[in-house]
């Protein structure tokens, strides 16, 4: 779709809170390696905050203001399916409940898109919101890039 779609692609990004996608995504968007240039340059287009994500490798953000990178838990992988669509919504309500504090959307994204991996299915291992923020006391690797 981003193929067949970049100029429409690229003016409707200037237009949206938030963008998110993987770093397939960003890499064919962008033509950037790594996740750095890439949000980067995604930011430029005009969303207000980027996410591009790694799978086992974690997601990167930015606001124009700061580099963010979450880490991943080690955890068992069943089944990847949902992972995304678990983090970005997952994501989205933390900044709803918390809003301005990008760092526990971060962590409930994390939390929620790894307890969907450890299940058979894309929405088996879905936490409802108390269930995600009883799971975050895990520690959780942020680093500022």
């Amino acid at each position: 779709m981003i193929r067949a779609y970049l100029s429409k692609i690229e003016k409707l990004i200037s237009k949206v809170d938030l963008f998110m996608v993987n770093e397939i995504e960003a890499h064919l968007l962008t033509k950037k390696e790594g996740v750095k240039p890439q949000l980067r340059t995604i930011k430029k287009l005009g969303p207000k905050m980027v996410i591009v994500t790694e799978g086992a490798e974690g997601a990167g953000f930015y606001n124009g203001k700061e580099f963010l990178y979450i880490k991943p838990h080690r955890v068992k992988v069943v089944e990847v399916t949902g992972a995304g669509d678990a983090f970005g919504a997952s994501f989205v309500a933390g900044l709803i409940r918390k809003p301005n504090n990008v760092r526990f959307a971060l962590k409930l994204a994390l939390i929620n898109a790894e307890s969907v991996i450890r299940r058979h299915g894309a929405h088996a291992g879905l936490l409802t919101y108390e269930k995600a923020v009883e799971a975050m006391i895990k520690p959780t690797r942020i680093i500022v890039l």
